[in-house]
Parts: C-alpha cells; structure tokens; sequence
C-alpha cells in the first residue's frame, strides 16, 4: 500500500505545516520547569540518588529505558497538565508532541497496537500471497520482497512509538521511506518490466539501481549531514504523489480489461483522502487516540485490498504468460 500519499492541497498544506520537534509550549511554562528541575535535583543529581529511583521503578520501564530525568519530564508534564485544566486553558505540546498516557512503558499504545495491526497483516497476507499465486508467475519474488520491507516498516514504526528514541525515529522515518520508494519501485516493474524480455530486464533493472541510490542517499543525508524534518516530509511526499497519480491514471487506462484495479484505486484514493485525518492537530482523546494513531487503525482494511489486488494482478500476468507460451 502507497503509505504517506498525498497529492494537491494535501501536500501544500503539509508542506506549511512542517514543525520543529524541539521546544513547545509546555515544555517553556514555568510550571514544568520548576517542577523539572526540583525533580532532577532530588532524584538524578547523585548516582545514589538515580540508582535508588530507577530501582523503585518497574522493570519493563528500565527495560524501555525511561531513565531517571526522562521519568522526572514524564511526570512533571502532567502535572502541568493538571494545572493547564484547572485554569481552564487548552492543552499544549510538550517537546513537540502532545501528552500520552503512558502504559507499561509505552508512550503511545494505539499506535503501537495498530502497527502491529498492520505487520500481521502484512504477514497474513504474504502467506496468502504464497499459497494462491504460482512461484512462476511474473512478479512473484518482487512482491514477496515489497511484503518483507512492509513488515519491516510496520515493526519499526510499533518500536518508536513504543519508545521515542533518538535511534528509533530514525529506524520508523527510514523504514516509512523504504516503503514509499517500494510502492513506487513496484509499479515501475509492474508497468514496464514483467513481462521479460532484453530492454523491460534492462529497465527493471534501472528502476531498481536508481530507488536504492534515492535510498542510499536519503538515509545518507539524515544520519551524516542533517536529520531534516521538512526535507524527510518533501521527500516522502513527493513520492508518494507521484505514484499515487501514476497508480489511478494507470488503473483507469486499464479498468477495460483488468476490472479488479479498482482495488488499487481504492487503496491509493483512500490512503489519500484518510491521510486528511493527519491534518487534526488535537489533544489525544482519553490521551490515547490522538489524529496519527487514527490515521493508523483507519488505513488498516485498505491492506485487505491493496493484497486482494496484488494476487489478482499476479494471476492475471500468469495467464498472460501462459497463453503466450502456447503461442510460440
């Protein structure tokens, strides 16, 4: 599924909405940093002091390492929050991200849950894909592949909001745009390459030298030159645009005589339109479901049908290529 798409006013708005994750309105109130740095001074200022705080703790929290000043941040922004409540005033963001109720360490449970969601899936479907499509068939290894850096991407994003660490952004945002690039990667094999021959090989080969040389060198850039919020969104995006229109003006073309791409249309629209969803800025409801972790559990069913086309398109190529066979 074309994770991240977006096309026309969508990517204009995200554009002029790209933020800063460094200081926030919370995190600059008086309050919090009163309350910080007292809970700091208290608690982490001697190892004696840290060693006797982290060992009254549980040891999953250890275990996700929620050491000593970032368990003094953690309760410090609620009691912030409290006092934001109490004066009737709306609730801010805290580090750039807004106040999640923490659960066995977990800092953002329905996106945890809903990434997880998606992995299964993912896997249930890639069996599926085993069991329903020949290992002959035209494309067979290059979506068992797209399948694996789905996985991949589903795993990491379920391990950063588990625990957002400088390493697992990193691991989440590079795993998000494998999969983007993949999606796009898919469909320039789809369109110009499966059906053989010396120039589609030549080409498919070409799509896939130039999406790992993209890769190679946005993964380059983030980690040695600069981690770039703005430039990570631009990126994805872009991609993500192009191979959403590329997808439906295909699929229109094609509806005739492969009426089952409407399946894709309907992934890739409907990411699209769900990625409106994003765009909700709000306080997490119950301060568990916030507009991201929505975004997560709503794109959920349109695996169901990214996969039902994929198997279809596969076994459609596969008698293409068998009928051809008994013609020569």
């Amino acid at each position: 599924m074309m994770y991240y798409a977006a096309t026309g006013l969508i990517t204009i708005f995200l554009f002029s909405a790209i933020k800063s994750g460094g200081c926030s309105k919370g995190d600059q109130h008086p309050v919090y940093r009163k309350c910080l740095r007292y809970c700091i001074k208290e608690n982490c200022s001697m190892q004696v002091d840290v060693d006797k705080f982290e060992a009254s703790r549980a040891w999953y929290l250890n275990a996700l390492q929620w050491h000593c000043k970032d368990e003094c941040g953690y309760d410090c922004m609620w009691i912030a929050v409290e006092y934001y409540d109490h004066n009737k005033m709306p609730c801010p963001q805290f580090h750039g991200k807004w106040p999640f109720q923490r659960i066995f360490g977990i800092q953002e449970l329905a996106s945890v849950v809903f990434s997880i969601c998606h992995a299964a899936l993912h896997l249930y479907f890639w069996w599926q894909f085993r069991l329903k499509v020949p290992s002959a068939a035209p494309m067979y290894s290059t979506w068992q592949i797209y399948s694996m850096i789905s996985m991949n991407a589903w795993i990491w994003s379920t391990v950063f909001h588990t625990r957002d660490l400088i390493w697992t952004e990193r691991m989440d945002y590079f795993g998000a745009t494998s999969l983007v690039l993949a999606s796009l990667l898919t469909h320039c094999i789809r369109v110009l390459g499966w059906y053989g021959g010396i120039l589609h090989s030549k080409i498919t080969c070409l799509c896939i030298v130039v999406m790992t040389t993209l890769f190679s060198a946005h993964v380059y850039y983030l980690s040695f030159v600069k981690f770039d919020y703005g430039y990570n969104m631009k990126v994805n995006v872009a991609v993500g645009a192009i191979n959403t229109i590329w997808i439906v003006l295909w699929s229109i073309k094609n509806m005739s005589h492969q009426p089952y791409v409407w399946k894709a249309m309907v992934t890739v629209i409907g990411t699209s339109l769900l990625l409106l969803l994003e765009l909700g800025d709000f306080a997490p409801i119950g301060w568990i479901f916030d507009a991201h972790s929505i975004w997560h559990g709503a794109t959920i069913p349109l695996v169901v049908f990214w996969y039902s086309y994929i198997i279809d398109d596969c076994l459609y190529m596969y008698e293409c290529m068998m009928k051809f066979k008994k013609t020569v």
